[in-house]
């Protein structure tokens, strides 16, 4: 009988958070752009890591302090969003939008070393919302 070697598994820790763009109509003030663009923590929400060669997926849930950890396999990850982003952070996220769920929005690599990473995930406007796409 031959035994199959699993890859080894380490524990990964992420930060996440987030910023975000103006949506809105008028003119946002510089304190407005400021704001969007300060980093905030993606508290109580779950985000999607998948293995960039294996296509292994880990759904991670970040904490009160938006931290998620798990044990992973060495290499890079691709991180999606998933319906289950918070709704009381001010991302103006849409779980119903299929376009931001399936953007790749960075890449992230698991080593051995389990350093705490962060993850900085912008969230655009809403792709979906079809008064967007008339706008200059």
């Amino acid at each position: 009988m031959d035994t199959v070697m699993a890859d080894p598994q380490y524990r990964t820790s992420f930060r996440v958070l987030f910023t975000s763009s103006y949506c809105g109509g008028a003119r946002p003030s510089e304190e407005m752009i400021a704001e969007y663009a300060t980093s905030k923590l993606l508290s109580l929400s779950w985000i999607k890591f998948k293995n960039h060669f294996s296509g292994k997926e880990y759904i991670l849930q970040t904490n009160a302090e938006g931290i998620a950890e798990t044990e992973m396999e060495e290499g890079k990850y691709d991180v999606f969003l998933t319906k289950d982003i918070n709704p009381k952070l001010s991302t103006g996220f849409d779980p119903k939008c299929k376009l931001w769920i399936d953007q790749l929005l960075l890449t992230v690599k698991v080593t051995s070393s389990g350093k705490m990473q962060d993850v900085n995930i912008h969230f655009i406007c809403n792709p979906c919302d079809e008064n967007m796409k008339r706008r200059p």
